[in-house]
């Protein structure tokens, strides 16, 4: 029990340093295309 536990904790912090080092490259893709459509819906392209 306890040695699962250890385990899924280390997965848990695996996943979230995942998740955070691609949103390091995510979240200026994304911000970039909201950027462009929010331009485009106003009449600036």
């Amino acid at each position: 029990m306890t040695l699962m536990l250890i385990l899924g904790g280390v997965a848990i912090v695996y996943a979230l340093l995942l998740l955070l080092r691609c949103a390091k490259y995510a979240l200026p893709l994304f911000t970039g295309l909201a950027l462009a459509f929010y331009l485009r819906d106003h009449g600036f392209g």
